[in-house]
């Protein structure tokens, strides 16, 4: 009985070949088989255990890349408001700034208290192997469009912080940049205002220089 179902099998078979020219279902796919094995779905990449921000505040760029790899927001906020570009900004590490921006990163995203992170870089200056890299990571920022004038809370811009913490090298970027000289705050305290209060004395002479009043 085998046997016969066998023959009969074989007859449909070679009834089925000859309808399509004689070809195979291998042929007729050119050489492919009809019926392919399915593939796995690749792994989906896992986050670290770790923040996104505490990997961009530690300087841990590859962990930064594993968040972003996996999907993460790259303006996502912490809990105090701050995205992963104002650490790493606020920290000095300019790859993992340069990094983020590539993604995507916003360079005028406002934290607690409305600091950009351009506000940030001007106001902490991180001393570096290769020495500060304030100055280097404000250019970074402003060549992406961060808003020289741009006020927090206080009506301070990132001149008034830079001004403030006698960051003279920053405060050259940001005149050169076309930073407003005499802007004001909401207490009418201009950049030159604060770097006298501070007794920055060498950072308002720079002010003055350029026209600061």
């Amino acid at each position: 009985a085998i046997s016969g179902a066998n023959g009969q099998r074989n007859e449909q078979i070679a009834d089925l070949i000859s309808k399509h020219g004689g070809k195979t279902a291998k042929e007729l796919k050119g050489g492919e088989p009809v019926v392919k094995v399915a593939q796995p779905e690749p792994p989906t990449a896992k986050a670290p255990d770790f923040s996104i921000h505490d990997a961009a505040k530690g300087g841990n760029i590859e962990v930064v890349k594993q968040h972003l790899t996996a999907g993460a927001d790259v303006n996502a906020k912490d809990i105090g408001g701050y995205t992963s570009l104002h650490f790493a900004v606020g920290k000095g590490h300019k790859e993992i700034v340069e990094l983020l921006i590539a993604e995507g990163a916003d360079v005028n995203a406002k934290g607690v208290g409305g600091i950009t992170p351009l506000h940030y870089t001007a106001g902490t200056v991180t001393v570096t192997v290769s020495g500060s890299a304030g100055k280097e990571i404000a250019e970074l920022l402003i060549a992406k469009g961060a808003d020289l004038n741009a006020k927090d809370n206080n009506g301070w811009t990132p001149l008034h912080e830079a001004a403030r913490k006698g960051h003279k090298e920053v405060v050259e970027l940001l005149i050169a940049k076309g930073a407003d000289l005499n802007a004001k705050d909401f207490g009418d305290t201009t950049p030159l205002d604060w770097a006298i209060h501070s007794e920055e004395i060498e950072t308002a002479d720079l002010l003055r220089k350029h026209g600061a009043r």
